[in-house]
């Protein structure tokens, strides 16, 4: 799973998505993201992981500057991007859907974005 975490964050890094994984540690400039993941059960013979990535934004600017980077996002991995890792095995990470979060706070915006991963192990 670490590999695919790895890769996932280079992958926002090169997109210019300030992120960190499961909670915002640095000064909050907004907009800001975090990243998680739902691992699903190995059901297969070959190995093969297929966990679903959560990215979540928030900002307490226009709702539509979430938007935009979703956008962003979306279309960077909406055919799947591949990476071979130098392990030998490979990661897609693809977009599954992606949409706004009620926070109870007029001024908190919030978006959750979801992928979906697969990683063959060699």
């Amino acid at each position: 799973m670490i590999e695919v975490l790895e890769i996932f964050k280079g992958q926002l890094d090169a997109l210019d998505v300030e992120s960190e994984f499961q909670e915002w540690t640095q000064d909050v400039k907004y907009p800001y993201w975090v990243y998680d993941y739902i691992e699903e059960p190995m059901k297969t013979e070959d190995f093969q992981q297929r966990p679903t990535l959560i990215l979540t934004g928030f900002t307490k600017g226009a709702a539509l500057e979430l938007e935009k980077l979703k956008e962003k996002i979306k279309q960077h991995f909406r055919g799947g991007v591949r990476v071979k890792t130098d392990k030998g095995s490979a990661v897609v990470i693809a977009y599954s859907r992606g949409g706004f979060i009620p926070t109870g706070d007029k001024d908190l915006k919030k978006i959750e974005i979801y992928l979906e991963a697969k990683k063959w192990s060699e």
